[in-house]
């Protein structure tokens, strides 16, 4: 058990769950000068299904907290290369850029930085209840080892699906999770500066490079089509083949470490924000379909925007009431958009024949694609990017 502060409790901050969020947000809450706790599940690092691409709109934030240029080496990725089942595709300059960078560097360079901002970590810990005492205005969690802890603010970034979902009784976790999510690093020929996504019948697919100069290839399939084939190796070979960049990556590409990685129940339902108090981040608070290609960057800008809130309760210029709207107010403000239109984009190219038709109209009016683009990206200051510089990565 962590010794108490002053005012009785194990630390003014609980972050649930280690992910990106999780661990922005408890970085940047410490440097504050709260004392924070981090719970997480599993153990730091470890490689994770994920499209593993990165807006450049939060470098400023990784900037700010210590973390960019120095601490990581990511590529430069400015170009995106899209394609429909067939193979008929695209390619065309990605409006903000952005980077590449593997799950296991950029949470081992986190992690490491939140010791060192005096997060108090604790890993292969599973928060299996959550408090609020309306009377003291103060949480209580409890573990399944069975530790109690108490703090002032809960925020929670316990990822896409967790039983505390359950716990906590929120309403999206009811429905059927329609999509299965699949992930490899490959040796394989790949341009650095570009990231790729492909469509194939029941999902679609991505590549881009990442530090080590591996490529990583992840796909989102629906459980529908992968249940008739039941395996990975038949989905890929009878299934995501049809597309041709797909069988050439899937020929050629020589898998790497103890891949594949997979997760099941993926779901882009909407989810509530505020939950008993709870300040939910990251895929906890709202997944954006994967062909958006900006789920981290979403992770990291949604922690920052939850740990300024924060700091002004603890601060107390602000009411816990005030905190909560004021997060609410400006997460959604920045991100319900994005979510909606990350899902009519998967709709576009969630089809065979829906995907061929839509990619012959980008093609006959190219122009459009930045603007799409856009719609499920945030923007960034230049300035505060000029003095930036990438690594050209390290080829393994």
């Amino acid at each position: 058990m962590t010794p108490q502060n002053s005012t009785g409790l194990d630390a003014e901050v609980m972050v649930v769950g280690g992910g990106l969020a999780g661990l922005i947000g408890s970085i940047q809450l410490a440097q504050a000068g709260l004392t924070v706790i981090l719970f997480e599940k599993t153990v730091f690092p470890k490689h994770k299904v994920c499209g593993e691409y990165i807006s450049n709109e939060v470098r400023p934030i990784l900037e700010k907290i210590g973390l960019y240029p120095n601490q990581v080496t990511p590529i430069k990725i400015d170009e995106l290369l899209l394609s429909a089942p067939s193979g008929n595709s695209l390619r065309t300059q990605l409006p903000l850029g952005g980077f590449g960078i593997s799950r296991y560097a950029i949470d081992l360079a986190l992690y490491e930085l939140a010791i060192e901002s005096g997060v108090k970590v604790y890993t292969q810990t599973s928060i299996n209840a959550v408090h609020y005492n309306t009377s003291k205005d103060q949480f209580t969690l409890s573990t399944r080892k069975g530790q109690v802890f108490q703090g002032r603010v809960v925020l929670g970034s316990f990822g896409k699906r967790s039983m505390l979902d359950r716990t906590l009784d929120r309403g999206w976790f009811k429905y059927e999770a329609p999509y299965i999510g699949i992930k490899y690093h490959l040796k394989l020929d790949f341009p650095s500066n570009l990231v790729s996504l492909h469509n194939f019948w029941g999902g679609y697919a991505g590549l881009s490079k990442v530090e080590d100069g591996s490529v990583n290839f992840c796909y989102l399939i629906s459980k529908s089509v992968f249940q008739r084939y039941n395996d990975i190796k038949s989905v890929e070979r009878e299934v995501l083949s049809k597309n041709p960049f797909l069988k050439s990556a899937i020929e050629q590409g020589e898998p790497l470490e103890n891949f594949p990685l997979s997760i099941s129940n993926i779901s882009f339902r909407p989810k509530s924000l505020i939950q008993d108090h709870i300040l939910m981040a990251g895929d906890a608070a709202g997944l954006i379909s994967p062909l958006a290609g900006n789920g981290m960057a979403m992770a990291i800008h949604a922690a920052d925007i939850a740990a300024k809130h924060i700091q002004l309760y603890m601060q107390h210029k602000i009411t816990r009431s005030e905190m909560e709207q004021n997060y609410w107010q400006e997460w959604n403000t920045t991100f319900r958009w994005r979510l909606w239109a990350g899902r009519q984009l998967q709709k576009l190219f969630g089809q065979t024949f829906v995907s061929e038709f839509s990619m012959r109209a980008l093609q006959k009016a190219p122009s459009l694609v930045p603007l799409i683009i856009r719609q499920t990206h945030g923007k960034y200051d230049k300035a505060l990017l000029s003095s930036a510089s990438f690594g050209n990565g390290r080829h393994g």
